[in-house]
């Protein structure tokens, strides 16, 4: 295992890291911490950290900084970590901060497939963040909860509102998120309308879109993957798009649950996690508290 100074990576290129305590006891369940990041990579090149198959993911906490730092760093995949907590994936062991990008490109936090997606919660900041320039790094499916900040920031600067057709430039293109429009469960399916504000002059379409459960009525985080779906021109033209994401019991969703959402475009930008329109009230997230519920800021 590695504490007390963490791990350092300087540009190398194809580097592998995997099945380590970063940061813990030989247990994976105490700290003992690292004075600055777990691991620190700068300028490198095709870094793979951790991995899907058991064994291969890093427990990386404790760190006085960053769980993750990436400077400059280009290709190369996180998967499969616990990132804030402990080798239960659970218990908490926080990092300052947990994954931040500092300029860069071409990252992937996660991913679709089984395994791959990381468990960074709890950490005292940041779940992921993307500041200084950096494009195309994609964060899909992993689950986020309880970071003292927001589960994804792009620039480090707090939410950043939807802007029209996603214009604005900036850390991952300052991608959109995806805007609820209804939610309903009809025929015991879980049927979602949805629109993204991003015109195909500024994010590369189709949209990868994911649904998610988030931890407590007050997160804007996603911990619990729902389904995904993919959102392509046609849809941006036609303005929203209404989607069977399949049978609510499978999913995990019931009157009650709420929902949250994120978008990646085709480059691999992604977006921060979905907030609801001001002035719809004070929940944080859409609420499906009927088996019809509409984004209109009313509980019908």
């Amino acid at each position: 295992w590695v504490a007390g100074t963490g791990s350092r990576d300087r540009h190398t290129t194809g580097a592998i890291v995997r099945g380590n305590l970063i940061g813990t006891d030989a247990a994976g369940t105490g700290p003992l911490g690292n004075g600055y990041a777990g691991l620190d990579s700068n300028a490198s090149a095709g870094v793979t950290l951790g991995g899907a198959l058991p064994g291969e993911g890093n427990v990386i906490a404790g760190a006085g900084s960053f769980g993750v730092l990436w400077s400059s760093a280009t290709g190369g995949t996180i998967q499969g970590n616990f990132i804030g907590v402990a080798a239960d994936g659970i218990s908490p062991l926080p990092n300052n901060q947990g994954v931040a990008f500092n300029g860069g490109s071409g990252v992937l936090v996660g991913g679709s497939a089984p395994g791959e997606r990381n468990v960074i919660a709890r950490n005292n900041g940041v779940g992921v963040a993307v500041y200084g320039g950096g494009l195309q790094h994609a964060i899909r499916r992993n689950a986020m909860f309880e970071n003292g900040g927001l589960g994804i920031d792009l620039e480090w600067d707090g939410f950043t509102l939807n802007d029209p057709l996603d214009a604005d430039p900036g850390a991952n293109r300052r991608q959109n998120f995806p805007q609820f429009q209804s939610v309903a469960i009809t025929g015991g399916n879980l049927i979602v309308t949805y629109l993204v504000d991003s015109s195909p002059a500024n994010a590369t379409y189709p949209l990868a879109v994911d649904f998610f459960k988030p931890d407590s009525v007050a997160s804007f985080e996603g911990k619990t993957f729902v389904a995904g779906d993919s959102y392509s021109a046609a849809d941006f033209t036609f303005g929203a798009k209404t989607v069977n994401l399949g049978n609510a019991v499978a999913l995990g969703v019931a009157v009650g649950s709420r929902l949250v959402a994120m978008a990646t475009d085709a480059a691999g930008n992604s977006s921060e996690i979905s907030r609801p329109p001001a002035g719809t009230g004070p929940a944080p997230t859409l609420v499906l508290n009927t088996t019809n519920d509409f984004d209109d800021g009313a509980c019908d």
